[in-house]
């Protein structure tokens, strides 16, 4: 662009909140539905499919791609100058509510043809709360699109360097590879292109200065942007925007990851403010509109009941470190924290990496929202993530280049992306070990599931049981990786990702789809859950049963079975017992002793795309939700209490002080995880900013991974439910996403009470 940002007019933010929400709430009203959908444009691509018939999957979806870009419908704001609206893709990209979903759902079958009974068997396990999977085998929404990559290049180099890597392939499927990601980096251009037409036209039908002076930038820039490299901050900008909605939906995958905004974009910015392209005012007013656009995807008003209201899959990175290990933190930086909290915004989610390093002014400017009861961010330590990375063969530079993607997956990036969802429930196999020898679980229709299961009863010492325990688990766990391993292989068959992988690092130069293991790096997860429950269970057994012989095993499992009913005081000692989170030599051995033995008997296990499963700890809201139909379990829960979340301990110990808590999580070897959740209740009146900064270099020298926190005031909360119109502003942390306190059911906002008030001295 060669004229500079016109100062001179002021668009409104309100407008273009309430034009963002008109768009995506009336505009697209299956958008905000969320129910499966079906896109006229896949009839086309089914009509391209039966006259080309024997053309495979990378032909298929480079002919997806094509039609797209021709029968997309283009959506520009008059309020922004961003070019990225479109109604082919909803909520979070993922395939049954997106166009680009079609050849996805038109040979997903490919996963359950090729051995249909591990295809029965691997949903029934997501049925009976084994695991769980974001997609049969692969997920299919939680992916990181190298945006830093896409703004420091545009996709022109990307389909540059493709051609240049054609005369080098050594056979089709590097050819087939390589011809679909020119196609798609070609089809790209051409969308873009579609938003410059689109702005021209409703050039003629508008008169406000402001709102022309929005549409002629995207007139002019979106004819080369980003197919070329972006030259300005705004092009930057809505480069990210670009890169989740038009390359996110187009290729029929969730992408969870707007960036990080502070280091792709902080040399732009100083571009445009040393050229005199735009002023620190300009720079905010576009900082504000990009947040807008995000936080208008959805009403924030709705109640939050089931298991992704109030979800987008939408968040972005600020500060940690550079590749150099220097830390990031600049004027950049402080827009987004600032205009984040100005224009009261929810989503995009905010993740905000720190170390022991990091500078003062950043943690206090992390500290303003928390201590004004606003709690929108995660929090990410570099000081363990880092390690942690490197310990799985990252280099040092690549993992100080990580990022965050989703509601708390790691992901490197650029060089990889993430899987998340993959959810591992050690409290189910608690379960079952505890209610297997009674006949209750029907023996016969998990053996026929591949679920073998060795019941606690008769167990002559808590050796034998923790062998059993852990034998229980294990099985289930391998025979899972395996499966993913062998018929997640079949991804390049059912729907391969040329336009995606073309950007990553090493896709092009190895010739490779991202999901035939073309990428830098190629890591899955496995994520076990209720971690503190699993600890806590086999230690009442051990100190109960077999040291202190209190209660022989026959009968502390019948107990068990009963909901306790009828053994308050058994109960009473279960629960007063060693656990996870007291700091004692008792839990601390055995947690490290559970921790250890999964880790280094998952260490062989191959994936997908043939690296290794890393292993980390959080959960989502199973630990409300699926709680509510599980049976009581041998640590002291009873049917309906929630599990444990993320790494926390469960919520029968409220004498433990978060010192013991810190301490009993740093004893875990965190090179052997890359990441863990915990969620921490602090409160508000008895916080300063110096005793928040304090306590995150305190997190960061125990080598926490992550943390969300909530500042609460409970009298506040009580008269929250009393009088909602009054605290409108009220922000909390249920888990990997944030929302209204005011907008949570009944039940939702009964169980955020019931958490635990760490104090602080």
């Amino acid at each position: 662009m060669n004229m500079v940002y016109d100062s001179e007019v002021k668009a409104s933010i309100e407008n273009l909140r309430e034009e963002a929400w008109e768009f995506y709430n009336t505009l697209l009203p299956e958008y905000a539905s969320g129910k499966p959908w079906r896109h006229p444009i896949e009839d086309l691509c089914d009509e391209y499919d039966r006259i080309h018939p024997g053309l495979n999957a990378y032909e298929l979806k480079a002919a997806q791609y094509e039609i797209i870009a021709e029968h997309f419908t283009p959506h520009v704001f008059d309020n922004a100058p961003f070019w990225f609206a479109n109604n082919i893709g909803l909520k979070d990209g993922a395939p049954n509510r997106n166009a680009g979903g079609w050849l996805f759902k038109r040979n997903q079958h490919i996963y359950r043809d090729a051995d249909p009974d591990a295809f029965f068997k691997f949903n029934a396990w997501m049925a009976k709360k084994i695991h769980l999977c974001c997609g049969p085998y692969v997920d299919s929404i939680h992916y990181t699109y190298p945006s830093i990559i896409v703004v420091s290049k545009g996709f022109k180099a990307f389909y540059e360097e493709a051609e240049a890597a054609m005369p080098f392939c050594q056979n089709d499927d590097e050819r087939s590879f390589l011809r679909a990601a020119m196609r798609g980096l070609f089809a790209l251009k051409r969308i873009s292109e579609r938003f410059a037409e689109a702005a021209e036209n409703r050039l003629k039908f508008v008169d406000d200065p402001a709102k022309r002076r929005n549409l002629r930038i995207v007139a002019g820039a979106a004819r080369y942007s980003p197919w070329e490299k972006p030259s300005h901050f705004l092009e930057g900008l809505n480069a990210l925007w670009f890169c989740r909605e038009i390359c996110g939906f187009i290729e029929g995958i969730g992408n969870s990851h707007l960036g990080r905004h502070d280091y792709a974009l902080y040399d732009l910015y100083r571009k445009d403010i040393e050229s005199g392209y735009l002023t620190e005012e300009d720079a905010y007013e576009l900082v504000k509109m990009f947040i807008v656009l995000g936080d208008s995807h959805y009403d924030k008003n709705e109640t939050v009941v089931g298991y992704s209201d109030h979800e987008l899959e939408m968040g972005f990175v600020l500060g940690g470190c550079d590749e150099r290990g220097e830390p990031v933190w600049n004027e950049v930086t402080r827009m987004f924290l600032r205009a984040h909290r100005e224009v009261r915004a929810i989503y995009p989610k905010l993740h905000l990496r720190f170390s022991s390093i990091s500078p003062e002014g950043y943690l206090e400017e992390i500290s303003r929202d928390f201590l004004a009861g606003r709690s929108v961010a995660s929090l990410i330590n570099d000081d363990s993530v880092i390690p942690a990375l490197v310990n799985m063969g990252v280099t040092p530079e690549d993992a100080r280049c990580y990022t965050n993607c989703g509601c708390w997956g790691i992901a490197l990036e650029g060089m990889d992306s993430v899987s998340g969802g993959n959810y591992y429930h050690l409290i189910t196999i608690l379960d079952l070990s505890t209610r297997a020898g009674s006949g209750d679980i029907g023996k016969e229709e998990y053996e026929k599931l591949d679920i073998h299961i060795e019941p606690f009863e008769g167990a002559l010492n808590f050796e034998d049981l923790y062998r059993r325990f852990f034998g229980n688990l294990i099985r289930p766990l391998r025979q899972r990786c395996r499966w993913i391993g062998k018929y997640g292989k079949l991804a390049p068959k059912v729907n391969p990702l040329p336009i995606f992988s073309s950007c990553l690092t090493d896709c092009i130069k190895n010739r490779k789809d991202f999901t035939a293991g073309g990428a830098r790096y190629n890591f899955n997860e496995i994520d076990p859950a209720e971690f503190a429950n699993a600890v806590d269970a086999l230690l009442a057994i051990k100190i109960l049963c077999f040291d202190r012989k209190e209660v022989n095993l026959d009968e502390y499992l019948r107990a068990v079975r009963n909901n306790w009913e009828g053994c308050e005081r058994l109960l009473a000692k279960a629960r007063k017992c060693p656990h996870f989170g007291d700091e004692s030599a008792e839990s601390v051995s055995l947690s490290r002793r559970l921790y250890d033995d999964i880790y280094a008997n998952t260490r062989d296990l191959v994936n997908e795309r043939g690296g290794p499963f890393q292993m980390n700890f959080y959960v989502y809201r199973e630990f409300k939700l699926d709680a509510e139909n599980m049976c009581a379990t041998t640590d002291g829960r009873k049917r309906g209490d929630f599990y444990a979340m993320g790494i926390c301990p469960t919520r029968f110990h409220r004498e433990d002080s978060m010192p013991a808590m810190v301490n009993s999580i740093a004893a875990l070897d965190m090179n052997k995880s890359v990441l863990q959740s915990i969620t921490i209740q602090l409160p508000i009146g008895k916080m300063s900013s110096g005793i928040f900064t304090s306590m995150l270099r305190a997190f960061a020298a125990n080598k926490l991974k992550h943390i969300q926190i909530n500042c609460v005031n409970p009298a506040e909360l009580q008269d929250a439910r009393a009088h909602p119109e009054n605290h409108q502003d009220l922000v909390v942390r249920i888990c990997g996403f944030s929302a209204k306190f005011v907008s949570l059911s009944p039940e939702w906002q009964e169980e955020f009470m019931s958490r635990y008030i760490y104090q602080t001295a």
